[in-house]
């Protein structure tokens, strides 16, 4: 079993910034390749795939069981899917400010947590590069309360997920972190001054 992927894409100022601390899809598209033995040659997915989904996917293939706490699906990497538009995507960053990305088939909206930003909603079949913001739109502001009603149901299950298994609180913000743990990320590179 060989998998190719990558935990984040990059941005070079299409939005406003260079790197990779947005939740537009220069940063979370990236590629999954995955080839397994006896796998029938060029079977291509559509539909939205996170990295959560690798860990309990990859044990499944081995016939290893998957812990209770995963909280990805298992695919099964040989099926052809076609999309089916109902799984939303949820994808996070937190610095320098907090984002939140949730995409339903080809149409994504962001959230602005910590910040003025208001919501932004695409629909990306029309507008790839993300620079038609719809969101004051009727389409636009329907899918984004949708998306109110997923991001709520989803922190609910990681709330009681990390309560069950006793898991460490999530940070919301770079801000949160500790004195010792920022400058064990500064150390790395992965915060600058």
């Amino acid at each position: 079993l060989v998998v190719i992927t990558s935990d984040h894409g990059e941005e070079f100022w299409e939005h406003g910034q260079y790197g990779h601390h947005q939740v537009y899809d220069h940063t979370l598209h990236v590629p999954l390749l995955v080839r397994t033995p006896g796998q029938v040659e060029g079977v291509r997915r559509s539909e939205n795939v996170e990295l959560i989904d690798l860990m309990p996917s990859l044990l499944s293939f081995a016939g290893l069981s998957i812990p209770p706490s995963a909280m990805g699906r298992t695919l099964n990497f040989g099926e052809s899917i076609q999309e089916g538009g109902t799984h939303h995507a949820i994808a996070e960053t937190n610095w320098p400010e907090a984002q939140i990305g949730i995409r339903q088939g080809d149409v994504k909206a962001m959230l602005f947590p910590d910040s003025n930003r208001q919501p932004e909603v695409y629909f990306l079949a029309e507008d790839a590069e993300e620079f038609q913001n719809l969101s004051g739109q009727a389409k636009g502001k329907y899918f984004l309360n949708q998306t109110m009603n997923v991001l709520q149901s989803w922190e609910t299950l990681c709330k009681k997920t990390r309560t069950l298994y006793q898991l460490s609180p999530a940070l919301r913000n770079i801000r949160q972190l500790s004195p010792e743990r920022l400058a064990e990320l500064r150390g790395l590179g992965y915060v600058s001054e």
